[in-house]
């Protein structure tokens, strides 16, 4: 009888040793309840697995980290390009940034200046901005002091601030393109030259998306900053067109510094597009 009661004792030692072995781990890991994500939803949390493994509530949590801070990069890229509006080299990068294909420089520099021009054939329709607009000027009596005149001034001021150099060869061109398209749409008049700015609008554009599309394989710059990419697109391709043919530079280095700060942006562009795939 000594032997069984001996017997039942040490089985009974046993199960409570167990038992406060199961407690002790219980205490020490205890169960943790849903925990809600950014967006307001419960997502369970599961411990990490033996083979090292992240749970699924901590992969939420790194990825929703990496966006807020791809957002805040974002955000500081915007304050940078706001505040160096006048900063000719951060101006070119961004530019850059999104026309780094020669080919769809090449189209660029084809159909940007044209979209300018048809678009101050149409605003040559617009109100005067004087009381007496109209003056004979070498016989040029079509001129009209509109709109079309204070887009090209705008933009031509812009461009002698960004560089006196080429900007006063682009100021010149926008000039030019002003006399130029008043005299078009004063001859067409109003009824035909709607028509010869919508088909030419459509080519050029059409030609500009397809540079995007098929050789840049990027969203053109106006899906991120609209005023700044219509701002500084004639200025990029005219400061091209004259690096390429004549080895022209705003000041020693320019096109050093924009080309490593295009890369650099490139690069960030990249990044982020793998991160969002995966």
């Amino acid at each position: 009888m000594l032997a069984h009661f001996s017997t039942f004792t040490r089985i009974d030692k046993k199960h409570r040793t167990k038992r406060r072995q199961k407690t002790l781990t219980q205490n020490q890991i205890p169960h943790q309840p849903c925990k809600p994500n950014t967006k307001g939803e419960n997502i369970p949390f599961l411990e990490k697995s033996n083979s090292g493994k992240k749970s699924q509530y901590e992969r939420e949590r790194e990825r929703e980290r990496e966006r807020e801070r791809e957002r805040e990069r974002e955000r500081e890229r915007e304050r940078e390009r706001g505040m160096g509006l006048f900063d000719l080299e951060e101006q070119f990068a961004f530019y850059g940034a999104y026309h780094s294909n020669p080919v769809n420089i090449v189209l660029h520099m084809i159909f940007v200046w044209p979209i300018a021009f048809t678009f101050m054939v149409l605003l040559y329709f617009t109100p005067p901005l004087l009381t007496h607009p109209q003056f004979d000027f070498w016989g040029l009596n079509f001129l009209i002091l509109n709109y079309g005149f204070l887009f090209a001034a705008i933009y031509g001021a812009y461009y002698v601030i960004l560089d006196r150099k080429a900007g006063s060869f682009a100021a010149f061109l926008c000039f030019s393109c002003w006399l130029g398209s008043s005299a078009l749409a004063h001859r067409l008049g109003f009824s035909s030259a709607w028509k010869v700015v919508l088909a030419s609008q459509i080519l050029c554009w059409t030609g500009q998306f397809i540079g995007h599309g098929v050789f840049e394989k990027r969203a053109p710059a106006l899906f991120d900053n609209l005023a700044q990419a219509f701002l500084m697109a004639p200025f990029f391709v005219l400061l091209e067109g004259l690096q390429s043919a004549f080895g022209y530079e705003p000041n020693p280095g320019f096109h050093a510094r924009v080309q490593a700060k295009v890369d650099a942006e490139i690069k960030a562009w990249k990044d982020s597009k793998l991160k969002k795939k995966s």
